[in-house]
Formats: C-alpha cells, sequence, structure tokens
C-alpha cells in the first residue's frame, strides 16, 4: 500500500434523517392537531363558510407572502417553493383563527404557545446534543 493512501480513512457517509429530526416533525404535527382539535371543541358556533373563506384567503395571502419572503432568504426557485409552502401553512392555520368567538381565543393561544415552547425546547436539545463531542 502507499504512503500517501495509508492516512487517508473512510469518511462514513450519513444518509436519511436523524431519529431527532424525526421526533421534531411528530411533535410539530401534534401541536397543529392539538390546536385543530381546541379550534373544533371551542367553535361549533362559527359558520362553515366563514372558515372555509378564511382558509382561501390565508392559503392565497400566506403564499403570496411566503414567497416575498422566501426570495429574500434563497435563491430563486428555493426561495419561490419553500417560501409560499411555508406561507400557505402558515396562512390556512393562522387565518381561521379570526372568525372564532373571543372566548375561544385564550385556550387555542395556549395550545399553540405551550405547543411552540415544546418546539423551541425540542430543536435546541435537537441542535445541542447532536453535535459531535470533541475530547480535547
Amino acid at each position: 500500500m502507499s504512503e500517501a493512501g495509508s492516512g487517508q480513512q473512510l469518511v462514513e457517509k450519513k444518509r436519511g434523517y436523524s431519529l431527532g429530526s424525526l421526533m421534531f416533525l411528530m411533535s410539530y404535527v401534534a401541536v397543529l392537531l392539538a390546536g385543530t382539535r381546541a379550534f373544533a371543541t371551542v367553535g361549533k358556533g362559527v359558520d362553515s363558510r366563514q372558515v372555509m373563506f378564511c382558509c382561501v384567503a390565508g392559503v392565497i395571502v400566506g403564499g403570496l407572502l411566503g414567497i416575498v419572503v422566501g426570495l429574500f432568504h434563497y435563491r430563486r426557485w428555493r426561495g419561490l417553493l419553500t417560501g409560499c409552502l411555508a406561507g400557505m401553512v402558515a396562512g390556512s392555520i393562522g387565518l381561521p383563527l379570526t372568525v372564532l368567538p373571543e372566548s375561544a381565543l385564550p385556550l387555542i393561544a395556549a395550545t399553540y404557545g405551550l405547543g411552540s415552547l415544546m418546539l423551541v425546547g425540542a430543536c435546541w436539545m435537537l441542535c445541542r446534543f447532536s453535535k459531535p463531542q470533541n475530547n480535547s
């Protein structure tokens, strides 16, 4: 074996997503479902046409705002796609909350607020503990 090749080490490539990323995604979906459940239990007297109109308007407005924000943060096509998708999701979730009665807002705000704190904590733990440890 040559000396030049003996100093090289085989580097194993990581494929796929880590288990922590999967758990973070599952937590995110759980927070969205908890907020939707709170919306469904408290907002029973709300007209469904108003909710659908707000969902459609939220998707359109959120998609347009997401495109603008995405173009400032990423390259052209990636910014268009990721910004539009993120804006559409945020708009379709956020805008229907405007048609709820005032008595329902504290419950839903608490659900989304505590869920957001949980996600920030999970993200911090994912970033903190997934870094390789240097023993030097």
